[in-house]
């Protein structure tokens, strides 16, 4: 069992950065044993599980360190992640986000 108290912040990422290259990779070469029907059936799973991976890396190095540990803990963070996510509540998010970076655009050419 890995001590994470005595681990810095960079450590801890640097570890759960390396924990979920390593799961996304398994995952991938899981995939490609997939019919085309499976993979067509499966398609909301593939979706979280990327939307994890991709939200994972870009927010990762900002997560406070309990967050880290918490995800450092779980065996295979993305799937235990992807269990808990709501595409659609993402896809409202980044609408959101984009609607505001629109009007702030807007309102800095004004």
């Amino acid at each position: 069992m890995v001590n994470y108290k005595e681990m810095s912040e960079q450590e801890l990422w640097d570890a759960l950065s390396q924990r979920i290259e390593d799961e996304m990779a398994d995952y991938m070469r899981r995939l490609d044993l997939r019919t085309r029907d499976e993979l067509i059936q499966t398609a909301d799973e593939i979706d979280a599980m990327t939307t994890c991976d991709c939200e994972l890396r870009l927010l990762g190095e900002c997560l406070p360190r309990e967050e880290l540990v918490s995800l450092l803990e779980q065996d295979r963070p993305l799937a235990q992640m992807h269990r808990n996510v709501d595409v659609g509540e993402t896809f409202q998010s980044l609408l959101a986000g984009l609607y505001a970076e629109q009007q702030h655009d807007m309102d800095m050419r004004m």
